[in-house]
């Protein structure tokens, strides 16, 4: 519910803004798919997160930083040393435990980009960008709170599959701008790579010590943000509640 607010009043404040601007920001989702080797881990997943752009007469270069969140999991043997013959995991008090399993993560970019001007607006059109920064990502399991002997907060640790590391991403976002009604939007694609490494030294589920190689995680991201304008080449005043 509050994120839904949160949407409404971001959607006021970009349809009451002029497309005459050089810095804005957006708020914007992401559905990401894993390919590579996080896809031996992960299914699809989403994302939302925050983008500052600063735009200059041709180029410009951005800021951004996501919260990536999902709920599918592709390696089902993950917890198959704590399980049963039915692949159930029992709790303390002897009764079938309850285990959801989730990814989560976050990865944040400096880019830089060109801006290809397709319309009457000088900011409406397609922003080609190359970027570098840094992903992380981890399985979350939840226990709801059951006293679980072989999940307590440390030995998840040796379950998560937490790695991270330096990010590239190259895209193109189409940006539009509307003069009439000055409503804006940006519709985009991005692929984003990372070499991660891994940062838990002992795995349980696989009864091995982690490596030290990097692993090449590779997500592609179809993204949809509104954007929010954050001053303008007027001298109009704007109030922001």
């Amino acid at each position: 519910m509050r994120f839904a607010k949160l949407f409404f009043v971001l959607t006021f404040v970009s349809s009451s803004a002029s497309s005459q601007i050089s810095n804005f920001i957006n708020i914007n989702y992401r559905y990401l798919t894993p390919q590579f080797e996080s896809k031996k881990t992960y299914g699809p997943s989403s994302s939302i997160g925050l983008e500052y752009t600063k735009s200059l007469k041709s180029h410009f270069y951005s800021v951004d930083c996501n919260y990536e969140f999902g709920n599918k999991i592709n390696d089902s043997l993950i917890l198959e040393n704590i399980t049963t013959n039915n692949n159930e995991v029992i709790s303390s008090d002897g009764s079938f435990a309850n285990i959801l399993l989730f990814k989560r993560g976050f990865f944040s970019h400096f880019s830089i980009g060109k801006i290809v001007k397709t319309g009457k607006s000088k900011k409406t059109g397609f922003y080609p960008s190359i970027g570098i920064g840094y992903s992380q990502s981890k399985i979350l399991i939840e226990t709801r709170n059951q006293n679980i002997p072989f999940l307590n907060d440390e030995y998840k640790k040796g379950y998560d599959k937490k790695r991270g590391g330096f990010s590239t991403k190259a895209g193109i976002d189409f940006r539009y701008f509307n003069r009439k009604n000055n409503w804006q939007f940006i519709v985009g694609s991005e692929l984003i790579h990372s070499l991660s490494k891994n940062y838990r030294r002992y795995f349980y589920s696989d009864q091995s010590f982690s490596d030290n190689n990097l692993k090449n995680d590779l997500l592609f991201s179809l993204k949809f943000g509104l954007i929010i304008p954050i001053n303008r080449t007027n001298n109009e005043k704007f109030h922001y509640f």
